[in-house]
């Protein structure tokens, strides 16, 4: 008996994420995925050594960066099922209506032509400071473009969502406030990327996918925009080299503007790009009250018929038997004191700037070997 009065109760399961299951995601993502490119690393170079066969090639390089996609699902799976947090509740994945879908595709076509004003001002940057991005010389044959594409459009809109969107916005939501969750969610994902090219972009393209998010309370608007976004992006890298074949996009060695010229574009588009993205800023705005209140309407039509139902069944059933009542398994509720809270907010921006560190570390130094590739 006393056995059974000591023993200690089970943790219950919640049904929403806090700041430092956040966190957690987030480094163990970022670990994860440094972890796993040097050890793929290491072993090519392990086989290349001792067998003298290079396994560098566009196969292998397509299929590793599906694996990185699948990490950020597992890390999301797994440090849900590790803190004991319902995967769905605490990730919002929730079905959406007709109405919020084609809002979503329409926000997607807004982000993209208002945020290129701003593109091209990144890109006339870092050609101005003198910066070249990796370029592949690998055999790349058309089912490795179909492999890249799978990849870009449906396992990163779907798995990078599961983290950025997913866990760590709305965990950061629940401590630290709507607005905050955005930002620090799109600050995550943008650095996560290690990419200098595309961390404005994708900052904001993030807030945009976060905002959206929240407003509807589900992560599946935020995946469509995710992965359409991305669709452009696959598209645009066969189109753009055709338009601008001598841009920072395609062509390494010989620079198409002077170093002049690419200051004066960066200041131009960088204005250009400001006023764009404000209106586009509005825009959102706008799409998604809109949808937001389409929505409303048609729940509130929705609950017209269902009660409709019940009156009609109202004389069916005083005619019945009356059901035996239904059992209520009341769940826990677990309320956070402040001092709890306070710590792990404390815990929150330990482990989020050693992740950013770990990020930016490795953003920096592929800056820096941008700049020395053109020396």
């Amino acid at each position: 008996m006393d056995n059974l009065i000591n023993k200690p109760t089970k943790r219950p399961w919640r049904n929403e994420y806090n700041s430092v299951h956040a966190a957690v995601m987030f480094l163990v993502a970022v670990v994860a995925l440094i972890a796993f490119q040097f050890i793929i690393i290491g072993i090519l170079d392990i086989i290349y050594n001792v067998t003298g066969n290079n396994f560098r090639n566009a196969t292998v390089i397509s299929l590793i960066n599906l694996s990185f996609q699948i990490i950020f699902a597992l890390v999301a799976i797994l440090v849900s099922r590790g803190f004991k947090v319902r995967f769905r509740q605490g990730s919002y994945i929730k079905k959406c209506s007709s109405t919020t879908v084609l809002i979503s595709i329409i926000l997607t076509a807004v982000c993209f032509l208002f945020m290129m004003p701003m593109l091209l001002a990144t890109i006339f940057f870092f050609e101005f400071v003198g910066f070249t991005p990796a370029t592949s010389s690998l055999n790349i044959r058309w089912f490795h473009h179909v492999i890249f594409a799978i990849n870009a459009i449906i396992f990163a809109g779907i798995c990078e969502e599961l983290v950025f969107r997913g866990g760590a916005m709305w965990g950061i939501k629940n401590d630290f406030g709507k607005i905050a969750a955005i930002l620090l969610s799109s600050l995550a994902f943008s650095i996560m990327h290690m990419n200098p090219l595309q961390t404005v972009h994708q900052f904001v393209l993030g807030a945009v996918m976060g905002y959206v998010a929240i407003e509807f309370k589900s992560m599946i608007p935020a995946i469509i925009i995710h992965a359409l976004n991305n669709a452009f992006a696959v598209a645009m890298t066969h189109i753009l080299p055709r338009i601008m074949p001598a841009t920072i996009m395609s062509q390494a060695e010989a620079p198409y503007f002077t170093t002049a010229e690419n200051g004066l574009f960066t200041i131009v588009f960088l204005g250009v790009g400001l006023v764009s993205m404000a209106v586009g800023g509005l825009l959102v705005w706008v799409l998604v009250k809109a949808g937001k209140a389409a929505d409303k309407i048609f729940d509130d039509v929705g609950k017209i018929k269902a009660n409709a139902k019940k009156l009609e069944s109202v004389s069916l059933e005083s005619s019945l038997e009356p059901a035996a009542p239904i059992a209520v398994v009341e769940q826990p509720i677990i309320i956070d004191t402040k001092e709890q809270k306070t710590r792990r907010k404390i815990i929150f921006w330990i482990l989020f700037s050693i992740a950013s560190a770990l990020c930016m570390a490795m953003w920096m130094l592929t800056f820096v070997e941008g700049l020395i590739r053109v020396v």
